[in-house]
């Protein structure tokens, strides 16, 4: 591995462990065994270090939502089953979702790969149950964009409760309450 790959992956690892305020220069050479000023010779600072990694974490989710979500073997109803049931650390939390809070996050600059990823995650979602509604999997009357937006926020403050409450399986518990609210919308096809 080289030493900018050592770099972000120190880097990586401080931002999930620690967040973006609490990773420093000194703590990301430390972790990644890099030299003295070999940050500044591949980055130009903390901050295009934190984007570049934020963009590669995007990109991993991206491709674990599209694995489900561009799945042609699975309903409709089977992809939002799965977006829910995979498995969570709800203790570690979301490695976007979890630093969206964060003062930094106000800058366009470090908010935008969070906002890509959800951005997506809901679009693919919304499209998944208009699809449903359209094979008759789920009532006609389904609100497709407030039942999207509920289910990020069941994996999100899912994470939130594990957290606050020092439970893991917490965040189960929030995704498996929005699985039981979306049977109110599946048709007798699917109950």
């Amino acid at each position: 591995m080289n030493t900018r790959d050592k770099i972000l992956k120190a880097a990586k690892t401080l931002l999930y462990e620690e967040g973006f305020e609490a990773m420093s220069p000194s703590k990301v050479l430390k972790l990644s065994g890099a030299g003295q000023g070999s940050l500044y010779h591949h980055f130009s600072g903390k901050k295009e270090l934190a984007r570049t990694v934020l963009d590669d974490v995007a990109e991993e989710l991206n491709e674990v939502a599209e694995s489900i979500f561009d799945n042609e073997n699975y309903l409709p109803t089977e992809k939002i089953e799965l977006f829910l049931k995979r498995k969570r650390n709800g203790l570690l939390g979301c490695k976007l979702g979890r630093l969206a809070n964060e003062k930094a996050f106000r800058s366009e600059d470090l908010r935008a790969p969070l906002e890509k990823y959800f951005s997506l995650v809901l679009t693919k979602i919304k499209r998944t149950l208009i699809e449903g509604v359209a094979q008759n999997l789920f009532k006609p009357e389904m609100p497709v964009d407030s039942i999207a937006h509920l289910i990020v926020a069941s994996v999100q403050g899912g994470y939130v409760v594990s957290k606050s409450l020092n439970d893991d399986n917490a965040i189960n518990q929030a995704t498996q309450g929005a699985l039981e609210l979306l049977r109110a919308y599946k048709t007798e096809k699917q109950t």
